[in-house]
């Protein structure tokens, strides 16, 4: 009997909400501003993803509803295989035990002929005119008789036994040895299709978190600059925030996105920016969206009308875009340059403020030493000649 390999894999189906972050709306205007080309951005993603989303979601519970009608009907089969090759062991049990029973009855047979040969032999050995004999005949005869009747008895069940042997267990026995054999061809059957099912499943399953992956992939990006930007304001000074809110109030009023980012408010943190430099900024990305705006209404008109000629200008505009943002910051790098060299200058002046007072202090400390010298020596001056006088006199003394 063929050996079957059932598939046990396990199914475990989850639940999915596919609702992109939505781009929370941000109070603070200045923050806004920072945010809104990555508003933009995520916004559009979402867009883009939404429909094939909802239709990967759809075929996953296609899929999901598939694979489980062909997991219960790879369970009936698996089933049903069961079922038969348990009646089968039960009959071929069965059908054993019958051709055990019918080897007994033949011995038994075999043994009882035996016994009545040898009660023949003994039967005929005696004399049937003895009367000597009579009883022992009689004996005989009336073993002989009954060895008779169990051996029909015998033989008739032998019979019996082999005839349903030869039909009603064998029958049985071949009949659900050909329900296990298509049982099992069938289960083999339900079995690819079931595999071939989970396989469909899996890679619908994996397409959906695909998509969801690359949704949650632009929330957090969106997520993680937001956290960046209002961590980098809070960093700058007053006067920065004033003069920021102040370059980007009319782009904030007209709903214009600019593609200023936390790279530049990293900027304005390690150089520590200043107002003019602020302005230059900001003035470098409202030009840039100045002329990449004119630029799409002149491809838009291209489109419109047909007319080339539009995007070769729309072109110029581009590069236009660019030079202006350029020019902007080449001032930002210029009164980065000129801060700087006003600050070694500063930094010289106070160095030599400090170096003259130095001197200062070193003269001042040197003529006050001279003076205690000075001192000091008349001091000595003074010890020494009235230490003269008083040997003077005493070598005048010892004379007299």
């Amino acid at each position: 009997m063929k050996k079957i390999i059932l598939l046990t894999t396990s199914l475990f189906f989850a639940e999915y909400t596919y609702a992109a972050i939505e781009p929370q709306a941000l109070e603070n205007p200045l923050l806004n501003a920072f945010l809104a080309d990555d508003t933009v951005q995520l916004t559009a993603i979402s867009n883009e993803l939404e429909q094939p989303i909802f239709e990967a979601k759809n075929l996953v519970s296609l899929q999901e509803a598939q694979l489980t009608d062909a997991k219960n009907s790879f369970d009936i089969a698996s089933n049903t295989v069961a079922s038969i090759s348990s009646d089968l062991t039960s009959a071929s049990n069965d059908l054993n035990l019958a051709e055990s029973n019918l080897s007994s009855l033949n011995n038994e047979l075999i043994e009882l002929n035996n016994e009545k040969s040898s009660l023949e032999i003994q039967l005929n050995a005696l004399d049937q005119n003895d009367p000597v004999n009579t009883d022992s005949i009689v004996t005989l005869e009336t073993q002989l008789s009954q060895v008779n009747q169990t051996i029909n008895t015998t033989q008739t069940n032998l019979t019996n036994l082999d005839q349903q042997i030869a039909t009603t267990l064998t029958d049985t026995v071949n009949a659900l040895t050909n329900s296990l054999a298509e049982a099992e061809s069938n289960l083999n059957s339900l079995t690819v299709a079931y595999e071939s099912s989970l396989t469909t499943y899996e890679a619908a399953l994996t397409s959906l978190n695909d998509l969801q992956g690359q949704l949650n992939s632009a929330n957090t990006i969106f997520e993680n600059e937001l956290n960046l930007v209002t961590q980098q304001l809070s960093q700058l000074t007053e006067t920065q925030l004033s003069t920021l809110s102040k370059g980007l109030k009319g782009s904030i009023d007209k709903d214009k996105i600019l593609a200023i980012s936390s790279a530049d408010l990293q900027l304005i943190i390690d150089g520590n920016f200043n107002a003019k430099q602020i302005n230059d900024l900001t003035k470098a990305y409202k030009e840039e969206e100045k002329f990449q705006a004119k630029a799409a209404r002149l491809t838009l008109k291209a489109l419109e009308t047909g007319n080339d000629s539009f995007l070769s200008v729309a072109n110029k505009a581009l590069l236009k875009a660019e030079s202006q943002k350029l020019k902007f910051f080449n001032k930002i790098e210029k009164e980065a340059f000129k801060n700087a060299l006003k600050e070694s200058k500063e930094a010289s002046k106070v160095a030599a403020k400090a170096a003259k007072e130095a001197s200062k202090e070193a003269a001042k400390a040197a003529k006050e030493a001279s003076k205690e010298a000075a001192k000091a020596a008349k001091e000595a001056s003074k010890e020494a000649a009235k230490a003269a006088k008083e040997a003077a006199k005493a070598a005048a003394k010892s004379k007299k």
